[in-house]
């Protein structure tokens, strides 16, 4: 049971919270669909509790706002909201379905008419009013929104990043969701109010510990021209924002000034920010002209990382984005960084580094207060 996605009907509620158990299942799909004899039959067998909710379209909403207001589901496990405003509907069997990683059967879903965005009637009152039920009940730590592509732009399945799948789950999400590289109309407004309804609740602080962004570097671009509602509502989150995600490169689209500029003022404004996450599309990819682009995300990215953020204390790179001279000036100006086991800054692949970074390496570690035990992802020590 641990590989699936329960899809729930609102009227199994009742035999669900008889059954409310600890069991290994970690996700619970809600959506409202009429019950099936196979549902029922899993409910008869299964006890479970979830770590994680993904909701996903109005009546979701107000179903989970009735299952948030029960004390025995709710004591349990529930620690993460996840929003995928573009999840799409299996119409065929009434079931929600999660894209395959095929980028093909993707192209095909997004073509169908079942592939219309669900959160159409979204309403600000009641998702306030789920908001404000989280906010006050249970242990949720983290808040997430994110897009799933809604078209095709001819990339090969190496190109793209996993779907959204319950190993992402287990690992608090440590694989980031499959992003869009475009923002639709229907989309800026759901998201528009997702975060208009965050502001308007007041989340404590310590429960909103992730509002992730992995389209952020396309609403650097479009968002503050083109679409100023949902710039900002973006700016009046930002200042609860504790993690932050970049994801350079998307589609070969090469940085630019004004790119860098946007990128310094979201991250000023993110005053709580103690998460920084950074990838590079582009890295791994082998015509001359696309490793030309990835020198030129580097260099960008590099121009970025001068700047400094004192609140920072985690920090995660992809390797192809900087270099250990970077690196070891920005770790020596954020004194949270310095305080912490040099391990805290995970450099993804970072095995690939040849000797000659260790020097630069060994002088951030032995800044540190406690540089034992210095271990890079891929297991390299310094």
């Amino acid at each position: 049971m641990s590989n699936n996605i329960l899809t729930i009907p609102p009227e199994l509620f009742d035999l669900v919270a008889r059954f409310a158990q600890p069991c290994d299942l970690l996700a619970l799909r809600l959506v409202c669909r009429e019950a099936s004899e196979k549902v029922h039959d899993v409910f008869r067998d299964v006890h479970f509790s979830t770590c994680a909710v993904l909701f996903s379209s109005e009546d979701s909403l107000r179903t989970l706002l009735s299952v948030a207001r029960q004390e025995l589901f709710f004591s349990r496990a529930v620690r993460k909201i996840i929003f995928c405003p573009n999840v799409v509907d299996d119409e065929a069997d009434g079931s929600s379905y999660v894209p395959p990683p095929d980028i093909h059967e993707c192209q095909k879903l997004a073509v169908a008419e079942s592939d219309r965005l669900i959160l159409l009637g979204l309403d600000l009152e009641l998702l306030v009013q789920v908001f404000a039920t989280f906010a006050q009940r249970g242990k949720v730590v983290e808040v997430q929104i994110a897009n799933y592509p809604s078209d095709d732009q001819g990339r090969s399945k190496s190109d793209i990043p996993k779907p959204w799948n319950l190993t992402a789950l287990e690992t608090s999400c440590d694989q980031p969701l499959y992003e869009s590289h475009t923002l639709e109309p229907d989309n800026n407004r759901i998201s528009t109010m997702l975060l208009r309804a965050l502001e308007q609740t007041q989340f404590p602080e310590q429960k909103l510990s992730i509002l992730q962004y992995t389209w952020l570097p396309t609403f650097l671009r479009t968002a503050a021209d083109n679409h100023p509602e949902l710039s900002s509502a973006l700016r009046c989150v930002l200042p609860k924002l504790t993690h932050l995600e970049l994801a350079l490169g998307w589609y070969g689209l090469d940085p630019e000034e004004q790119d860098i500029k946007r990128v310094d003022e979201l991250v000023g404004l993110a005053t709580s920010l103690q998460s920084l996450t950074i990838y590079n599309k582009m890295a791994y990819l082998k015509s001359e002209g696309q490793r030309r682009c990835v020198q030129r995300q580097t260099a960008f990215f590099n121009k970025y990382l001068c700047r400094e953020i004192q609140t920072l204390h985690r920090l995660e790179l992809d390797k192809a984005l900087i270099d250990s001279e970077t690196l070891f000036r920005f770790v020596k100006r954020n004194p949270k960084l310095r305080s912490l086991h040099l391990k805290s800054i995970i450099l993804y692949c970072a095995t690939a580094f040849g000797h000659s970074e260790n020097g630069a390496w060994e002088q951030v570690r032995l800044g540190a207060r406690r540089p034992a035990q210095t271990v890079f992802a891929g297991g390299h020590e310094c």
